[in-house]
């Protein structure tokens, strides 16, 4: 599918999933870079970020929307009265601009999800090197960049904290 922006220098809005089993989160090697990410892609034309978030999660990871709760780690729009079309999404975590390659950068949404299930099944064409990963274990991990270490922690204690 198309993205909403492809040309060099432009930015494409992109999405993560922080997906905790067991005080553990899932880490996946990236197809194309040198680093591990949690399930992550583009967020499609006509695609709002959650659905982007349980597409990925499903093509990367092979876990589905119905083993998985989105946990809210943000609550300031909760209280806004919106009209009968408008719809509330839940606030990420985090929300930044990266680089990634050659030119190309990422505005990206992260989310916690809590999985019932620590089966992972790759889609056909997706990377089938992954690991659940502890916080101790992500203490030490040299394999990819500070960011995924930390919110991959945060996303394991707010599991924790908020289950």
């Amino acid at each position: 599918m198309p993205h909403i922006h492809t040309g060099a220098g432009e930015l494409d809005f992109t999405v993560c999933g922080y997906v905790v089993h067991d005080n553990k989160t899932l880490l996946i090697k990236h197809k194309y870079l040198p680093i591990w990410t949690p399930p992550s892609g583009h967020i499609e034309v006509n695609q709002t970020p959650i659905e982007a978030l349980y597409a990925e999660i499903r093509e990367e990871a092979g876990i589905y929307e119905d083993s998985l709760e989105l946990l809210p780690t943000q609550t300031q729009n909760d209280a806004f009265i919106r009209t009968p079309e408008a719809e509330a999404m839940p606030l990420p975590f985090d929300f930044e601009v990266h680089n990634v390659i050659d030119g190309h950068r990422h505005i990206n949404v992260s989310y916690v999800l809590k999985s019932s299930t620590n089966h992972v099944e790759p889609g056909e064409g997706e990377s089938n090197t992954f690991k659940w990963f502890t916080v101790d274990e992500l203490r030490t991990f040299k394999d990819t960049n500070n960011s995924i270490i930390s919110s991959a922690i945060f996303a394991i204690e707010h599991v924790r904290e908020n289950s």
